[in-house]
């Protein structure tokens, strides 16, 4: 079963260690779209309403097309240049590996305007831009298409390849609110006759938010569990992430049970298969509180790491 992520805002910045960024031109959209941010034009494709664009790799000037890369979706949307509000869009992104749909991820962003402008739009400027990092094995037989959320203004998306080389996980972070430690257990393999163990998972669940003081800037990982019950096995779970008070973003996941049969230590909970989502943590002191979105949830666990870039 594939795993859908929904996303009502997703703020990330690049945090891998990688090779010089490629510009990705569409395989069906010639509908070019100039657009001056800080003085230099950056190329973007028009996405009108029930169009679609498709992104294939091959013959694409990517050196190592079978290595792991890290596909950056960017988008933004016209605004008027006076505008002191803010203006919703989104897109929805298809990947498909050998022809077959793999995932969907549905990002809506609340963007204000900025100083991006095109002359083709005299009048307009553009919105501050929404940002998507998605990470594949291998560009072979990968595939790409991007239309326009339901309800969205036409947009301008571009879309970056990097190669992504390595990273390691320097150090597990814990919590300033005093929830519970759990152990998770689970097995390498289905031959395997013990389990192994990870600590540093923590409860997140109704009136029970998970809070941490985090000095940045540094990247985190963040990695999700959600109990497994028979009578809500198909029931997504869901998790708000606020920084410093203000909202991030909103993660949905749908459970599937995991193939190590991963359980709390010492108990008869079962649990799904992990989640992550890394996030970039800008300079200074900040608090990052996680909350329990959705009363139907099963319980959830957390679990935050601290990564470096791997020379």
């Amino acid at each position: 079963m594939s795993q859908i992520r929904l996303f009502k805002v997703f703020i990330l910045s690049f945090f891998f260690c990688i090779s010089l960024a490629l510009d990705i031109k569409p395989d069906n959209n010639n509908n070019i779209v100039k657009i001056n941010i800080d003085n230099k034009n950056r190329t973007y494709y028009h996405l009108k309403k029930n169009e679609e664009i498709e992104y294939s790799f091959l013959d694409k000037g990517i050196k190592k097309i079978s290595n792991r890369h890290s596909i950056k979706f960017v988008s933004r949307t016209l605004i008027a240049s006076n505008s002191n509000s803010n203006k919703i869009f989104g897109i929805e992104v298809s990947i498909y590996e050998n022809d077959i749909l793999t995932d969907v991820r549905n990002l809506e962003y609340n963007k204000q305007t900025s100083d991006a402008k095109s002359d083709s739009k005299p009048g307009w400027n553009y919105t501050k831009a929404g940002f998507w990092f998605e990470e594949l094995e291998s560009l072979e037989n990968s595939k790409v298409k991007i239309k326009l959320l339901d309800g969205s203004p036409e947009v301008a998306v571009k879309v970056i390849i990097n190669e992504i080389k390595f990273r390691t996980s320097k150090s597990e972070l814990e919590p300033i609110t005093m929830n519970e430690e759990f152990i998770v257990q689970y097995k390498n393999d289905n031959q395997d006759t013990s389990y192994k163990s990870s600590d540093n998972w923590f409860l997140l669940g109704k009136d029970i938010p998970l809070q941490y003081k985090i000095s940045g800037p540094k990247i985190i990982r963040f990695i999700s569990r959600s109990e497994i019950k028979n009578e809500n096995l198909n029931q997504n779970y869901s998790f708000i992430l606020r920084e410093d008070g203000k909202f991030i973003s909103k993660y949905t996941y749908e459970p599937v049970l995991s193939e190590s049969e991963a359980l709390i230590k010492d108990s008869e909970n079962f649990l799904s298969g992990y989640n992550s989502s890394f996030y970039n943590i800008p300079l200074g002191i900040h608090y990052y509180t996680f909350f329990f979105e959705n009363e139907h949830n099963n319980n959830i666990y957390l679990k935050l790491e601290q990564y470096e870039d791997k020379k």
